[in-house]
């Protein structure tokens, strides 16, 4: 594990954020739930957002599993797509820990992460439906692209320079 963040939130409570196995349990847990969430906002059964595979591993991505109070309460993974780009994947908070912060805690834990893996730039795709996860990108600084994927579950695409 590596380069943990612990900072107390809008609530006083404290939350880490350290790089897990993507195939752990915490991060199965994590992305069966971030599943299930995801796909009851856009109306897609859960096994059409199966959890990422082995291209959030080293040396050319990363999980990231937040912990509130010790227990899982998030994830995000980050792989390069080049040598400048990374890609955010599978950002989640669950319900428990919104409003505490973690969300841009998770966003800053990934942005480094794409750092250190040489990233000059962290792109995303989504869905409009996913209200609160836009917000949080572009409070956190993205903007609106051209799509840089295929992705037919996104409609949109954000990107933000890393340096």
């Amino acid at each position: 594990m590596t380069d943990a963040h612990a900072r107390p939130s809008a609530r006083s409570v404290t939350w880490t954020v350290a790089e897990e196995p993507v195939g752990g349990a915490p991060a199965r847990t994590l992305l069966a739930a971030y599943a299930q969430e995801v796909g009851a906002a856009i109306g897609e059964p859960p096994a059409a957002l199966s959890g990422p595979g082995d291209d959030l591993v080293p040396p050319h991505g990363v999980f990231l599993v937040a912990r509130l109070a010790g227990e899982p309460a998030g994830c995000a993974g980050v792989r390069l797509l080049d040598a400048g780009t990374a890609e955010l994947k599978r950002l989640y908070v669950a319900g428990t820990a919104r409003g505490t912060g973690l969300g841009r805690g998770l966003m800053a834990a990934a942005e480094e992460a794409a750092r250190r893996l040489g990233a000059a730039r962290l792109v995303l795709d989504t869905r409009e439906e996913l209200v609160a996860a836009r917000r949080l990108y572009e409070r956190c600084g993205y903007t609106e692209v051209p799509p840089y994927n295929a992705n037919a579950m996104a409609g949109l695409w954000y990107a933000r320079p890393l340096r």
